[in-house]
């Protein structure tokens, strides 16, 4: 688990936080669970906008009206 993420997990106790790379999301399940989500905190590595699972997971926070934070990790 990464420390950022860890991080989030400690200063949200009371949310429900997935980590796509670490649940092994389908790429359905990952839109499901974006698109439901009301808020959607993006770490940024350097490769991130390679990935096509961040891109798409990114457009589905903005397009459901998501509010989204990001980090570099």
């Amino acid at each position: 688990m990464g420390v950022g993420f860890q991080a989030a997990k400690t200063r949200f106790p009371n949310y429900e936080l997935f980590r796509d790379t670490e649940q092994h999301f389908a790429l359905s399940a990952l839109v499901s669970n974006v698109t439901h989500s009301k808020n959607v905190l993006v770490f940024l590595p350097p490769n991130y906008a390679s990935s096509p699972f961040c891109v798409v997971e990114l457009s589905m926070a903005f397009k459901s009206g998501a509010n989204i934070m990001s980090l570099s990790p």
